[in-house]
């Protein structure tokens, strides 16, 4: 599997190589991949550092050998890897990070963790003391969210609406079994799933932006 995951990312990197060479901006080289790799494909973020990159002047589509440097290092290499491995499948657990990469488990979940970006609207229990500080702890990253745009977070405008149709008319018998059904229900959902829903987000921001920051709506 590692040896599938190297020769992806060396493959999405000689595909950037070659269309920075062809005069492409980053946006249409990250739109055009998008479409060739969906949910496997490179976050905007990483197209936009490798055509960087490349436009520089790098030629290698390799990883850069760090002599004396162990694989636990969080080197920019390894958090890379990482990402890949979640984008190219949604239900990879930390173990199987740390077993294809080489890595202690506790390497690969600071890194998880550390690269956690959460977006959910404004309301009371996501905005109070408690809520923030434990964001704030696990070293996530928060979106900014406008004001009075309920239907802007993923949670509102993706996943809400499944988990509701699924569970409806299910009489439950305690906490812990809405908890059991919902987190099953999380960890059986396809990568295409949550894919989809990340590709709306992009839409919904854009459309944000053009409005002012006024409300969004379906």
């Amino acid at each position: 599997m590692a040896d599938q995951e190297a020769c992806s990312r060396i493959e999405q990197r000689s595909v950037i190589k070659f269309l920075v060479a062809e005069g492409c901006k980053p946006v249409e080289i990250h739109r055009r991949m998008s479409t060739v790799y969906g949910a496997t494909c490179f976050s905007r973020k990483n197209v936009y550092k490798w055509a960087k990159l490349f436009k520089e002047g790098r030629s290698s589509v390799e990883d850069e050998d760090r002599p004396g440097r162990p694989t636990e290092v969080r080197s920019p290499e390894v958090i890379e890897s990482v990402i890949d491995l979640i984008q190219s499948d949604r239900r990879v657990t930390v173990d199987d990070i740390a077993r294809t990469l080489s890595l202690s488990v506790g390497t690969a979940h600071k890194i998880v963790h550390e690269g956690v970006i959460l977006h959910h609207d404004n309301a009371r229990p996501h905005t109070a003391a408690r809520t923030v500080q434990t964001i704030n702890e696990l070293g996530w990253e928060l979106l900014p969210h406008p004001p009075y745009s309920p239907d802007l977070a993923p949670s509102d405008f993706h996943l809400f609406g499944p988990l509701k149709a699924f569970t409806r008319g299910t009489k439950f018998e305690s906490d812990d079994e809405v908890k059991s059904v919902v987190s099953d229900w999380l960890r059986h959902q396809s990568k295409d799933f949550y894919a989809e829903g990340i590709r709306k987000l992009v839409h919904r921001w854009e459309k944000c932006v053009t409005v002012l920051g006024d409300y969004v709506e379906k």
